[in-house]
């Protein structure tokens, strides 16, 4: 009796590993037909048939009917619902003796339109760099800073000063790194700096064509962008020098590019053209009569009332009126 027990205790066993084994197959084969890189898929339950039924006990069975189901699953999804999908679809060649074959592979005619519309969005992408790129949307802030009003070819040794006119900003705390950066940059040249007119140099005052007025402006354009513009001009509020640049650096930093025109142009103070330069002007001043000279004056307390010039300019143009006026 023994014996027979033992006996249909290992068919027991045969059968129950076989069943796992299938139902491991079966679970992988799943997730390859159907879940393939989602980690969330879980497969469903292997399917139990009665025993003994072929393609039903091994391993690959299992894989074999797991990779035809999911696959089967795919297609039945596809099918119930209008969204398009790029994956192919794999049908599997079978032998429920217990081989498996790779799948031949199905194309889905849906891929070739994703491809079209990608070749269209990379278009239109490289469309808009092209763009943003002339329209020097990836220069840094040294290759945007250009010349308006160029120094070549300007002889600049008739004049011994660059006075610091004006300083503007949109944020008033970046006007002394501003003022800073001017005063260290100018320094480097052989231009004297004046920052304020009370202290001016006797001869700057009796003669005015010696120096160069300097205006430097920042202005905040669609944030954080920012202009920076620096002007250079001599008495008679001719320009002589304009430079501009555009970036979101800091405004003290962009003043040190505008700078740089008038940091590499060469420049020796030669009094002999400065002593021209002011007997031509004062030819000109001593054709000007009295009453002129009063009406050029209301004139230019008009435009210092308007805030067009500044009370440094004011002071150097009526200082030459007023000499007229009172006949000194």
């Amino acid at each position: 009796m023994k014996p027979i027990v033992f006996f249909f205790f290992i068919i027991l066993c045969n059968i129950s590993y076989s069943q796992s084994s299938f139902s491991d197959g079966y679970k992988e084969g799943y997730k390859k037909g159907y879940c393939l890189e989602d980690i969330t898929c879980v497969p469903p339950i292997a399917p139990i048939a009665p025993i003994p039924a072929p393609g039903y006990s091994t391993y690959s069975d299992g894989y074999a009917r797991g990779v035809q189901a999911g696959q089967s699953k795919r297609q039945s999804d596809k099918r119930s619902t209008s969204l398009p999908t790029v994956s192919s679809i794999a049908t599997p060649s079978t032998n429920y003796s217990g081989s498996y074959s790779n799948p031949a592979v199905i194309v889905d005619n849906s891929a070739n339109e994703y491809v079209k519309s990608q070749q269209k969005l990379n278009q239109a992408m490289g469309n808009m760099i092209g763009n943003l790129a002339a329209s020097g949307a990836f220069k840094t802030a040294r290759q945007k800073a250009e010349d308006i009003v160029s120094l070549n070819s300007k002889n600049l040794n008739r004049y011994k000063y660059i006075v610091i006119s004006n300083i503007k900003s949109s944020k008033d705390k970046e006007i002394p790194k501003m003022r800073d950066v001017v005063v260290d940059d100018i320094s480097e040249t052989n231009f004297k700096i004046i920052s304020d007119l009370d202290d001016a140099p006797e001869d700057l005052r009796t003669n005015q064509n010696l120096a160069l007025y300097l205006y430097l402006i920042s202005e905040n354009e669609n944030w954080p962008f920012k202009n920076v513009v620096l002007t250079l001009s001599d008495i008679n509020g001719e320009i002589i020098h304009q430079r501009a640049v555009r970036h979101d650096r800091t405004a003290h930093f962009l003043t040190g590019l505008v700078l740089q025109s008038i940091k590499n142009h060469p420049h020796k103070f030669d009094e002999k053209l400065s002593n021209e330069l002011n007997i031509s002007s004062e030819s000109t001043n001593n054709t000007i009569n009295r009453g002129q000279a009063i009406k050029e004056l209301k004139e230019l307390k008009e435009l210092l009332d308007l805030d067009l010039i500044s009370k440094e300019e004011f002071y150097v143009k009526s200082k030459e009126l007023k000499e007229i006026i009172l006949g000194n």
